[in-house]
């Protein structure tokens, strides 16, 4: 008797812990697979990575000025797309070149070009006064213009435009408000300041040949300390967080001889070391950590975006979006947003703000591309 019932507890306990690994593999199934992705991708991240650094830029915004064949470019799997309106064999000549000759580039043609599409901004800002817009940029992918309204005014908004009979590719998508995240709990490394409860480190380099840290523009102002543990350990000489502005960022001198700026971020599994920066397009598998929410994964779904912050009412220019399936927590902000690779990770920007919606599957953050502190002299170390 003693025997039958030691036998039925080990199938029991058995059956529980068969029944914790299908909600664990059932949980984690979507990261898995971005992280699969990852692994795929770099060939056509490095592609990108030299179109990107091919292209002109506008001083101030960053902004590449596109040729005017340029439609935009995505992810897709182990490819990198790149988008024509003029799809010839001489303009894909070009183009290959431009990405180093990777076998990884594939070609679409497309109707729009992505300067056109970037234009058609000005009939989103038209609409900021009247209507709930949470947001705005260019689907590459699709090829079109988004604008994403509130529930509550979507309808409207859509039924405005459509009075215009106009022919302009623009869709309109229902769209939670943002708002930003740094109040108590950070991503990465908890930093504090005279008025920020937390938010974290993005990552820590230079800046003007000193060792500095990076972190978000919002709650954290310029002539402010920042402290590690309640000990001092910077203090911020660029706040970038403004109505109309480009990026959410800041970037702080290190004052405390004890901590050094070697660039490493907190993964998936512990800290590793940034071997450089990158730019991501649409489709890109990246991972984020937060000491809030901890290590995620999920996709950019839209570059060079811009964000209305439900905080403040801000627009928030030049921001990319990424969906992830675990909500952020206030004090996120700044967490880093990254690719990892097999020598370390390559840093694509840090988190500023979430949509405050529960009901999505996908939780989307807009986040600053890094561009914005190197374009003023901050680097790796």
């Amino acid at each position: 008797m003693k025997k039958a019932k030691r036998m039925a507890a080990v199938v029991l306990c058995l059956c529980v812990v068969a029944l914790c690994m299908g909600f664990t593999q059932q949980r984690d199934a979507g990261e898995l697979a971005a992280e699969r992705a990852m692994s795929r991708q770099e060939e056509a991240l490095d592609a990108y990575q030299l179109l990107w650094d091919s292209f002109e830029k506008e001083p101030e915004s960053l902004q590449p000025y596109y040729p005017d064949e340029y439609g935009g470019e995505y992810i897709d799997d182990d490819k990198l797309v790149i988008q024509l309106t003029e799809n010839t064999p001489e303009n894909q000549a070009k183009y290959r070149e431009l990405c180093g000759n990777s076998d990884k580039v594939v070609f679409e043609k497309v109707t729009y070009s992505l300067n056109y599409l970037n234009s058609l901004e000005s009939v989103a800002e038209e609409m900021l006064e009247d209507y709930a817009v949470t947001s705005y940029g260019v689907d590459r992918k699709e090829n079109q213009f988004a604008i994403s309204v509130e529930a509550s005014d979507l309808e409207e908004a859509q039924l405005s435009f459509y009075r215009r009979r106009s022919s302009e590719p623009i869709v309109f998508r229902e769209g939670a408000p943002m708002q930003t995240l740094s109040s108590i709990l950070p991503g990465g490394r908890k930093i504090t300041s005279e008025t920020s409860n937390g938010c974290s480190i993005t990552v820590m380099g230079t800046y003007n040949g000193k060792d500095a840290l990076v972190s978000c523009g919002h709650d954290l102002y310029a002539g402010n300390n920042i402290s590690y543990n309640g000990i001092k350990v910077a203090k911020i000489k660029v706040s970038n967080y403004k109505d109309r502005g480009y990026g959410d960022y800041s970037i702080s001198e290190v004052t405390n001889s004890s901590y050094s700026g070697s660039s490493y971020v907190l993964a998936e599994t512990g800290q590793r070391y940034v071997t450089s920066i990158a730019s991501a397009p649409q489709g890109t598998a990246i991972s984020k950590n937060g000491m809030a929410t901890g290590y995620t994964t999920g996709y950019v779904s839209m570059t060079n975006t811009a964000i209305r912050d439900k905080k403040t009412d801000y627009i928030l220019n030049g921001m990319s979006t990424c969906s992830f399936v675990k909500a952020a927590k206030h004090g996120d902000s700044g967490g880093p947003i990254f690719i990892p690779t097999s020598g370390g990770v390559k840093l694509v920007g840090g988190l500023s703000c979430q949509n405050t919606s529960d009901d999505e599957s996908y939780i989307y953050y807009g986040f600053s591309t890094m561009g914005y502190v190197t374009n003023l002299g901050f680097r790796l170390k």
